[in-house]
């Protein structure tokens, strides 16, 4: 299973807004593609896990970018996302589905 390439272009587009010669972006990647057992897992832990997450399907991608201010990164993230967008205290979630937005 493969992480959608669409994911990644839009991605490295967030990235690019922090760039600089001196300073490469450095990117955690949180969740990317989940099997099913490991989405249910997560779903015990956390009802914010969708049964039918876009994670199952490579669709989507959970990141933060090491030292970018969290506000820096939600408008950069608004601006570049083309489908589901949810900014959480602490990472951002893209993925290819319908576009709509959610603030935890």
């Amino acid at each position: 299973p493969e992480v959608e390439r669409e994911l990644l272009k839009i991605l490295s587009r967030i990235c690019h807004d922090f760039h600089s010669i001196d300073a490469p972006v450095n990117v955690e990647i949180l969740s990317g593609f989940r099997t099913e057992s490991t989405n249910e897992m997560l779903r015990r832990k956390s009802n914010l896990v969708a049964k039918n997450s876009f994670h199952k399907k490579g669709r989507a991608l959970d990141f933060r970018l090491v030292g970018v201010d969290g506000d820096q990164m939600k408008t950069s993230a608004k601006k570049h996302a083309i489908g589901g967008l949810g900014m959480y205290r602490n990472f951002i979630h893209i993925d290819t589905g319908p576009r709509r937005q959610w603030i935890m």
